[in-house]
């Protein structure tokens, strides 16, 4: 169940909370062959109960965006008390633009809270730390447009036959929109490019 969040700082600053209640018949993942007495227990499931509590934010700076979140959540176990553990998530990140024609992201997340009992099957916390760092990087060489029309012209000329005109894919037909002639000549005018020849 999820409170409803709080805006501050004209909508770039968010403050939430949460609280999950989750029903596992078999929180330590052991095998169907082995018994809760396997482990010095006296039942396999459990209800766990965690609390989230967060801050987001979000900042423009010109052309630049620079996100944030933190989450601190507690796991309490009804029954197995000694699986009971804090943990939270991180993360930054910055959606960067240099001029019109370079972007991408750079930014760190950060996870801690317990690792999965398939891995070790045994009543055993095992709290894990997972971080990383990434970078993003795009340069474009032509505009979008520019790009996708040339995709397209070489998709058209790969479906024409030797004589210049299109083959019967699917539904096409003879006579329902310009010829590949005709198009290719626009589309030069447009890239200011030399037609294509067969």
């Amino acid at each position: 169940m999820a409170t409803p969040a709080f805006a501050l700082f004209d909508d770039r600053v968010e403050i939430f909370a949460a609280e999950n209640i989750t029903h596992d018949t078999n929180v330590l993942r052991l095998s169907k062959n082995l018994g809760p007495e396997s482990v010095g227990a006296t039942q396999l499931g459990d209800t766990v109960y965690t609390t989230h509590l967060g801050i987001s934010g979000n900042l423009p700076v010109g052309q630049q965006l620079f996100t944030a979140e933190y989450t601190r959540y507690r796991s309490d176990y009804k029954y197995f008390k000694d699986l009971d553990f804090t943990g939270h998530t991180a993360r930054a990140h910055w959606q960067w633009l240099w001029g019109q024609d370079k972007n991408g992201s750079l930014g760190y997340t950060e996870a801690v809270g317990l690792s999965s009992f398939n891995n070790i099957q045994k009543r055993e916390p095992d709290l894990v730390t997972s971080r990383q760092a990434y970078f993003t990087g795009n340069w474009l060489v032509t505009p979008r447009w520019k790009a996708t029309a040339l995709g397209m012209r070489a998709w058209q000329w790969s479906m024409c036959h030797a004589d210049g005109r299109i083959s019967f894919f699917n539904d096409a037909a003879f006579g329902i929109a310009a010829e590949p002639a005709q198009l290719e000549e626009y589309v030069s005018r447009i890239l200011a490019a030399a037609p294509v020849t067969l």
